[in-house]
C-alpha cells in the first residue's frame, strides 16, 4: 500500500506569514526571529499530509529563544573581539567547532521530539559519541589526508623546483615529470571525491539510523560506494560540459576574428558570446546539484525503513530533469522579484517533494501500534535545539 506525501500549503497564503515574520523580526531587531521560525515550521508541517493526516509541530518561540541569544551573544563578542583580542575570537571559534556535533545531535533530537504526527511523537536516538564521529572526526581525518597528500605534492614540486624543470635537457624527463604531476593531480582529486562520499555517508548514516517514530526505529543501510558513484556522475557530466563549452567558445570566437579581419564585422558580440558561457555554466551547476542531490536523496530514502521487519519504507522519485527546472525558475523568481516570491519559491519546493515522497505499508497498523505505547509516556528534550539547526538529508 503506498501511501504518497501532499503539501497544501499556497503561496499567497504563506506570503502574509513570511512579510509579517519579517517585518515583526526588523522591528524588534531580532528577538522575534524564534516566534517567525516557529510559525514557519507550525504552516509547513500543518500543510504536510500522509494519508489523509497532517503532522504538527509543537516547539515554542520560548523553547528556541534561548539558543539562539546565546549564538546572538557569541557572534557580537567574537565580531568585537575580532581585532583587539584575537586569541580570545579564536577560542571563540574553537569552542563552536568542538561543540558543534553536539548541537547536531540535540537539534536533530528537539525538532524530532518536536514533531507529531496522528497523536505520535518522533525521537531521535543517535548518541552524542556517533555525533563527534560523524561530524568532528570524520572531517578532520578527511582533511588530514588531504592535507598529507597535499604535502606530498609540495615535497615533489620541490625536489624538480621550477628552476630545475626550466633547465631540464632531458626532454623525456621533462615529460617525465609533467606525468607525475598530473598522476599527482588527478589521485587528489580522487581522494577527495572518496573522502567526501565516506564523510557523507556518515552524516546520513548516523541521521537516518537515529530516528524513532513511536517505539519503532528507523533502518537506513547506506553505503560509501553509492555516494561516491553519484558524485563521479556529477563530475563526469561537468568535465563534458566544460569540454563542449571550452572547444565551442574556442571555435567560435576564432572563427568570428577570422571573419572580423575580412569583412569588418564588429567584435563587439564577444561579449554576449562570454555571457551566454557563464548562463551555459549556471545551467549545469544547477542541473549536476540537482543530479547528485535527486539521486542521493532517492538512494537513502529507498534504503531507510521504519521498524526490522521492513514492513514500511520509504519511497523517493525525484527526477534530475525536474528538479533542475524546479531550481532553475525558483532562482529567476527570486532574482526578479528582488527576493518578494520567496515565500512562492518555498511553497513550490515543498510541494515538489511531498510529491515526489512516499512511504510503503500499512500506516493504520503502524499507528495503533504507537498511540499505546506514546500515552505511557514520551518525553521531549525541551533543551534540544539551542542554536535551532535544520539538518537535512
Amino acid at each position: 500500500m503506498k501511501n504518497a506525501f501532499q503539501f497544501h500549503g499556497r503561496g499567497g497564503e504563506y506570503f502574509g506569514i513570511w512579510i509579517v515574520n519579517i517585518l515583526l523580526t526588523i522591528v524588534t531587531l531580532g528577538l522575534y526571529s524564534p516566534w517567525a521560525h516557529v510559525r514557519n515550521k507550525q504552516y509547513f508541517y500543518g500543510n504536510t499530509d500522509l494519508a489523509g493526516e497532517r503532522f504538527e509541530y509543537l516547539a515554542t518561540g520560548k523553547q528556541i529563544f534561548l539558543g539562539r541569544l546565546i549564538a546572538g551573544v557569541l557572534f557580537v563578542t567574537y565580531v568585537l573581539l575580532s581585532n583587539s583580542m584575537p586569541v580570545i575570537s579564536f577560542a571563540i571559534v574553537v569552542l563552536m567547532i568542538l561543540v558543534f556535533p553536539w548541537v547536531v545531535q540535540r537539534s536533530l533530537r528537539f525538532n524530532a521530539v518536536m514533531t507529531r504526527y496522528r497523536g505520535v511523537r518522533f525521537g531521535f536516538i543517535g548518541t552524542i559519541k556517533g555525533a563527534y564521529l560523524n561530524f568532528l572526526g570524520k572531517p578532520i581525518v578527511a582533511n588530514l589526508l588531504v592535507g598529507l597528500w597535499l604535502g606530498l605534492g609540495a615535497l615533489l614540486v620541490y625536489a624538480f623546483g621550477g628552476n630545475q624543470i626550466q633547465t631540464v635537457a632531458n626532454l623525456n624527463l621533462g615529460i617525465g615529470i609533467g606525468l607525475a604531476l598530473l598522476l599527482w593531480t588527478l589521485t587528489l582529486f580522487a581522494i577527495v571525491m572518496g573522502l567526501v562520499a565516506w564523510v557523507n555517508q556518515g552524516m546520513a548514516s548516523y541521521i537516518h539510523n537515529g530516528y524513532l517514530y513511536g517505539d519503532k526505529h528507523f533502518i537506513a543501510q547506506l553505503s560509501t560506494r553509492q555516494f561516491l558513484k553519484n558524485y563521479w556522475i556529477g563530475v563526469l557530466v561537468v568535465t563534458a560540459f566544460l569540454i563542449v563549452l571550452f572547444v565551442g567558445l574556442g571555435s567560435l570566437i576564432y572563427s568570428m576574428t577570422q571573419a572580423g579581419k575580412q569583412t569588418n564585422v564588429p567584435l563587439t558580440i564577444l561579449p554576449l558570446v562570454f555571457f551566454g558561457g557563464y548562463v551555459g555554466v549556471f545551467v549545469v551547476v544547477l542541473y549536476v546539484r540537482a543530479l547528485i542531490y535527486s539521486k542521493i536523496r532517492n538512494y537513502t530514502y529507498g534504503q531507510t525503513h521504519i521498524g526490522a521487519e521492513r514492513a514500511y519504507t520509504f519511497e523517493s522519485s525525484i527526477a534530475p530533469s525536474d528538479y533542475a527546472v524546479l531550481l532553475f525558475t525558483n532562482a529567476l523568481m527570486i532574482m526578479f522579484s528582488l527576493g518578494l516570491l520567496t515565500p512562492f519559491v518555498r511553497v513550490r519546493v515543498a510541494e515538489f517533494l511531498a510529491k515526489h515522497t512516499a512511504i510503503q505499508g500499512d500506516l493504520n497498523t503502524l499507528v495503533t501500534q504507537e498511540q499505546a505505547r506514546v500515552q505511557t509516556g514520551a518525553t521531549a528534550d525541551a533543551l534540544g535545539d539551542v542554536f535551532n539547526l535544520d539538518i537535512q538529508f
